[in-house]
């Protein structure tokens, strides 16, 4: 038994050796697999769909034909639509591929194309409502705004001071030299806190350059590249894609806010290749990046200075006509919203333009003497909890304290402030957060 057992040892044994002499050949010629790495997709912060005008939303876009023949097919320039106000929407025919529908204005929207009429000049304060800021380690700050005051703007270029709102943090300077306005693919996004410098090789947030624009509106792919957040390579392929080019998709409006009027424009809306999009300015002469998703959020930029009023004529609120309204709702149902009572950006300072419909007011208490008012100052999202709280009280202090020095006693008025903690509309969109900035009167 043990001589077979030994024989069968080793045949079995025998049997598996030419086997793997077999093998050999074949495992010697087939490859070794690498792992497969593709590339992430960069953080996409695109916001919850809420009520708001077309351009307020993420909306996939609308190719013109050049758009859509691709790079190889040769550029074609884009077409220019008009902007269609309200009152003439509704009786549109569709529209035809490459051009925006109409966009729906809210009440008392400015309905006049102002694109044109548009200018860079000293003084003027330009606010960006960042949403979902990051930092160049891809790290979220949160919501702020980014804002910038012009200096000057000549034929040497062009600087700006700004400063960034809580949550974040940074004051500073940027200049851009008259070269890169003409000729810089390059846009610079990230301020680091006290900088002052001339960022050479880079346009910014306020402009793109004059070669990137007159791509765009050629129809032509452009270089172009952003500062700030850096990404790993892994097997030489990045982690998270950067813009390396951008094109125009369609020309395309969208909102924006001159001294607190909406105003509706005309915009250059273009992608990169890692699908970043940007609406530009449709004019060469500012050419502001209006609106951006890529690689953090902005919309409804604000444009501020006296010197604009004489583009908004005719369209501020009606002192009048808006006390009138406070008070018969306050007749009617014991309280009145009002989003005319304005202030200084981040401040509490009462606007001029808001002072007459105080005064109406006043009138109206000191006819009525028996009447308390509770005064209530609402904020949007943007900043924290306990900054909002604090700027909404100081808010509906200020009014109560212009009606007091107006005459009305301080016992009938209570203020409160209540942040960002009782909105009336989505704070997800930035239609939403400007419903949620108001003022309410409330009998008490």
């Amino acid at each position: 038994m043990d001589v077979k057992a030994t024989l069968l040892n080793k045949f079995a044994l025998t049997v598996l050796l030419i086997f793997l002499v077999l093998s050999l050949p074949a495992l010697a010629q087939a490859p070794i697999q690498s792992p497969s790495v593709a590339p992430q997709p960069a953080p996409q912060y695109a916001p919850t769909p809420g009520p708001s005008s077309q351009s307020a939303q993420s909306a996939a876009p609308v190719q013109s034909p050049a758009a859509a023949a691709g790079a190889g097919s040769g550029a074609q320039p884009l077409q220019t639509p008009s902007l269609m106000p309200q009152s003439t929407a509704a009786s549109a025919s569709a529209a035809p591929l490459g051009t925006p529908a109409p966009v729906k204005q809210p009440v008392k929207a400015v309905q006049k194309d102002l694109t044109d009429k548009l200018t860079m000049f000293k003084g003027l304060r330009v606010v960006f409502p960042i949403i979902q800021g990051v930092d160049t380690r891809w790290q979220r700050i949160g919501d702020y705004s980014f804002v910038a005051d012009v200096e000057f703007n000549d034929a040497s270029g062009y600087s700006f001071r700004w400063h960034m709102t809580h949550p974040a943090k940074g004051e500073g300077t940027r200049a851009t030299e008259m070269h890169d306005v003409n000729t810089s693919r390059r846009v610079s996004l990230f301020y680091p806190e006290h900088q002052n410098c001339t960022l050479v090789g880079y346009t910014n947030i306020l402009r793109v350059s004059d070669a990137v624009y007159n791509s765009l509106k050629r129809g032509e792919v452009s270089d172009f590249e952003l500062d700030g957040p850096d990404t790993p390579l892994k097997y030489n392929r990045e982690v998270f894609p950067l813009a390396h080019t951008i094109r125009a998709l369609n020309i395309e409006p969208a909102d924006l806010f001159i001294n607190d009027h909406l105003v509706s424009v005309r915009t250059i809306h273009a992608q990169t290749d890692n699908h970043w999009q940007y609406w530009i300015l449709d004019n060469p002469r500012f050419p502001l990046m209006v609106r951006g998703q890529g690689p953090f959020l902005w919309n409804l930029v604000q444009l501020r200075h006296p010197k604009l009023e004489g583009l908004l004529k005719d369209q501020s609120v009606d002192p009048d006509s808006e006390a009138r309204r406070i008070i018969k709702s306050l007749e009617d149902t014991g309280e009145a919203t009002t989003r005319a009572i304005l202030f200084d950006f981040d401040k509490s300072n009462i606007r001029q333009v808001s002072k007459p419909i105080l005064n109406k007011l006043a009138v109206y208490l000191e006819q009525h003497p028996k009447l308390r008012l509770g005064v209530e100052g609402h904020t949007d999202i943007i900043g924290g909890m306990d900054y909002n709280i604090k700027l909404s009280q100081r808010r509906a202090n200020a009014v109560k304290a212009y009606l007091v020095n107006v005459g009305i006693a301080s016992g009938r008025l209570k203020p409160a402030g209540f942040g960002y903690t009782k909105p009336v509309a989505d704070n997800s969109t930035a239609m939403g957060r400007q419903l949620n900035r108001r003022v309410v009167f409330r009998k008490l």
